[in-house]
């Protein structure tokens, strides 16, 4: 399998307390070399996690069912495990299978996760100022 990294993909994570308990991650950039970050190309990922009762949640974005494939239950973008790591070891991670690919994220909801990343208050500063200067990925573009 040759995976790569791309804007718009996502992959199963393992996170959390449970054996075997995996989040999506969303690419929300393509590899570019990323100032303070070595040479190797980096990619901006974030954490979609469920919406439960009870339990405080970012509303800075929200994910409704069909939002992603994935996308089962209520959710929001979970700013504060958002996080530069390396095209390079992502790939490898998905070659050897701890990483697990899914299904792309529409363009129009990777527009709408980084457009969203300045209202939350979870998300670092160093983050939020990449953010706000990342390209938007095209309208017309793949999904």
């Amino acid at each position: 399998m040759c995976w790569r990294c791309e804007q718009g993909r996502s992959v199963l994570i393992p996170s959390g307390p449970n054996p075997g308990q995996r989040h999506l991650f969303a690419l929300l950039i393509n590899p570019v070399e990323v100032s303070g970050y070595g040479k190797r190309p980096h990619v901006l990922m974030v954490c979609m996690c469920s919406i439960k009762d009870g339990v405080p949640f970012d509303d800075a974005c929200i994910l409704e069912v069909g939002d992603h494939p994935f996308v089962q239950h209520r959710s929001y973008i979970d700013y504060k495990f958002c996080e530069m790591r390396s095209a390079d070891d992502i790939e490898a991670k998905v070659q050897n299978g701890t990483f697990v690919p899914h299904e792309d994220c529409p363009i129009p909801l990777i527009r709408r996760i980084i457009a969203s990343a300045d209202a939350s208050n979870r998300i670092s500063r160093e983050m939020k100022r990449f953010l706000k200067a990342v390209e938007l990925p095209p309208i017309g573009g793949a999904s």
